[in-house]
C-alpha cells in the first residue's frame, strides 16, 4: 500500500470520528485538516526534483551524437575552433 493511500484513510478515518462525535463542528474542523494538509503537499511538491532517467538518458544520447558528428566533420565548430572534447563518447 503507498504512502498516500494510507494517509488518506488516516484522514477518512478521522474526519469520519470528528464529524460523528463533534457534528457541525467536527465538520469545519475536518474541512481545515483537508485543506492543511493540502497545502502542506502542495508546498512540498515544489521541492521534489524531477529526475527522469528516460529523458536524461535521450538528451545524453543526443549529446553524445551531436560530438560525435562534430568530429566526424573534421573537429571544427562553427567559429572554426577545434572542439577536442571526447568526455562524451561512450
Amino acid at each position: 500500500m503507498s504512502s498516500g493511500q494510507f494517509f488518506g484513510i488516516i484522514l477518512t478515518v478521522l474526519s469520519s470520528f470528528l464529524i460523528g462525535h463533534l457534528g457541525d463542528q467536527g465538520c469545519l474542523l475536518s474541512q481545515c485538516l483537508l485543506i492543511i494538509a493540502g497545502i502542506i503537499a502542495g508546498t512540498l511538491s515544489f521541492f521534489v526534483k524531477e529526475d527522469l532517467k528516460r529523458i536524461r538518458d535521450a538528451k545524453e544520447k543526443e549529446d553524445c551524437l551531436k560530438s560525435v558528428e562534430t568530429l566526424e566533420d573534421g573537429g571544427e565548430t562553427a567559429e572554426g575552433e577545434v572542439k577536442t572534447d571526447y568526455s562524451m563518447l561512450p
